[in-house]
């Protein structure tokens, strides 16, 4: 089970098509934490980190999160986001 970030449009930002195989076998394709604060000492965290807010989960799917349109853009916008998606650094954070 592996958790996907889609756009409020259906498209998907985020998900196994996006990891390396190295490092989805090293060390899978998302981190969790509990809070802000315990999310900011994640190794997966750099020191300026593009933070979106998930709307809601998918229905019958809840590791799967939409997030808006307009965050996906941003993700999906620079180019040097992919990098970051490749090696996984993909934290969702719990509240």
């Amino acid at each position: 089970m592996a958790p996907m970030i889609i756009g409020e449009d259906g498209q998907v930002v985020y998900g196994t098509a996006y990891v390396s195989r190295d490092q989805a076998l090293k060390e899978g394709v998302a981190a969790y934490a509990r809070g802000l604060a315990k999310a900011r000492d994640n190794p997966r965290v750099g020191p300026k980190p593009l933070i979106v807010r998930g709307l809601r989960t998918v229905k019958g799917r809840s590791s799967d999160v939409v997030i808006s349109n307009a965050d996906a853009g941003k993700i999906k916008g620079a180019g040097s986001n992919i990098s970051f998606l490749h090696r996984g650094r993909v934290l969702f954070v719990m509240e």
